[in-house]
């Protein structure tokens, strides 16, 4: 056998310095599957072993440089790439040597001479712990790069959950946000309601005033006063100016249109002052009923909902009779009162009564209508519901009627129904939406719960 290059690996590799010993295991190891190489002095087996290490090391105790011993301590402080299976062969035989053997490092001890048999059995089983060391080396390294990876995933998931994190704490502001938006649109809606009755009837009350300040202008009261300088200026008396005089007796006849068409202005100015009178009062009750309900939010109230449903709609008295929509209310008489935010209800039923009329004006018919009933949906519930005979919605429509953004009208701004939906779901309660299609009006459903 001859010795082998430098970095080449072998199954055994035997370190022996006698002859006869190597000649013998030329013969032992000939017949076996095992490569084989032998260095026959220690230095030379130490520098061998620290580039390429052989399966099953066979270690001659005593060597020329370098003695068996010290080569296994070598071995196994130095960070060798697979593990070396060690026998120590050696003719000391006392308790002591054997144990200074395997303190060195050996895995198995061989006292010369030994059987051949025994030695092909050492070897074997030298083989199949080497093996099994080396799967096992092999689990290892497979482990370790799997655990890198499942480092990196981890790393990466850790990323992906703190961009999650973010867009999440996006989310939650962008909904706070449009909450806050939703319930600013909704305030501009009553604010918008409230200034745009109090517009008609200030043009009511501005068409009532131009009438009685033109009837005024226009009265009769000149010509009394004219017949008034006239009788006074007659010095044989009323009485016998009405008897000789033309002009006296036509008194009479004069007295009577007068009074007739002072009478006709009475009437006239006093059914303007009533109007005046009227569209005052209401702008006070508008006014004061947008007062109570622009108070503190996230306080709940106990509110009856008829009443709740009657002030909502004298918002829109004028504008409902300015487009001749008539209003109708059906309330159960049973209907208990309901625990709720009265201004985020009150919200609701303004978009609601803004969408109905708008989606009714729209019609060119005679008999526009909007029609709200109230009454218990169960126990615990009330449900109020809000159909008008309007443009109605079309079936695609209904799906996305309340999704943020989305309106059929060419000035909405999709604010409305969304936020609509948001108080709804924020007092406990639902907010639905049906329509036979369009042309046929449509019907919003509000439950709520009592408490």
């Amino acid at each position: 056998m001859e010795t082998p290059p430098p970095n080449s690996h072998n199954d055994i590799l035997i370190v022996e310095d006698s002859a006869l010993y190597v000649s013998h295991f030329e013969k032992v190891f000939a017949t076996t599957p095992y490569s084989v190489a032998t260095i026959t002095n220690g230095l030379a087996a130490w520098e061998r072993l620290q580039t390429s290490q052989p399966k099953i090391l066979l270690l001659d105790w005593n060597l020329p440089g370098l003695d068996g011993p010290t080569i296994c301590r070598r071995l196994r402080a130095h960070q060798c790439e697979r593990y070396v299976f060690v026998i120590m062969l050696t003719s000391m035989q006392r308790l002591e040597d054997v144990l200074t053997g395997f303190d060195a490092g050996a895995d198995d001890y061989m006292v010369k001479p030994f059987e051949s048999a025994v030695l092909k059995a050492k070897v074997r089983v030298g083989i199949r712990l080497w093996e099994l060391e080396a799967s096992n080396t092999s689990k290892v390294q497979l482990l370790a790069r799997a655990n890198l990876r499942q480092q990196d995933l981890i790393q990466t998931l850790e990323e992906k959950n703190r961009v999650i994190s973010q867009q999440t704490q996006d989310i939650q502001n962008a909904q706070v946000q449009l909450v806050e938006t939703a319930r600013r649109a909704g305030m501009a809606e009553i604010a918008t309601s409230v200034l745009h009755n109090v517009g008609n009837l200030l043009n009511t009350a501005m068409t009532s005033s131009t009438v009685i300040r033109e009837t005024v202008g226009h009265s009769r009261v000149v010509s009394l006063t004219r017949l008034a300088e006239v009788l006074r200026n007659q010095p044989q008396g009323l009485l016998e100016f009405v008897r000789s005089d033309p002009r006296g007796a036509k008194v009479t006849e004069f007295i009577s249109e007068i009074a007739a068409a002072l009478g006709s202005e009475h009437q006239l100015v006093a059914g303007k002052l009533a109007v005046l009178a009227e569209s005052h009062e209401q702008i006070r009750q508008i006014i004061a009923l947008q007062q109570s309900y622009a108070g503190v939010t996230g306080v709940k109230d106990s509110v009856h909902l008829p009443g709740l449903i009657e002030d909502a709609t004298r918002l829109f008295i004028e504008s409902f009779k300015k487009h001749e929509i008539a209003i109708r209310c059906d309330f159960s008489p049973e209907l208990p009162a309901i625990l709720v935010e009265k201004h985020k209800l009150l919200q609701i039923l303004i978009n609601l009564l803004t969408n109905a009329r708008d989606a009714t004006k729209s019609r060119n018919r005679e008999d526009r209508h909007i029609r709200i009933t109230a009454a218990c949906g169960t126990p615990d519930t009330v449900t109020m519901k809000l159909t008008d005979n309007g443009v109605g919605i079309s079936p695609e429509n209904q799906e996305r009627i309340f999704n943020f953004g989305f309106t059929t009208k060419a000035d909405g701004h999709g604010f409305g129904l969304h936020g609509c939906a948001n108080l709804a779901r924020e007092m406990g309660g639902t907010l639905k939406a049906s329509s036979p299609g369009q042309g046929q009006g449509a019907t919003f459903s509000l439950t709520l719960p009592i408490k």
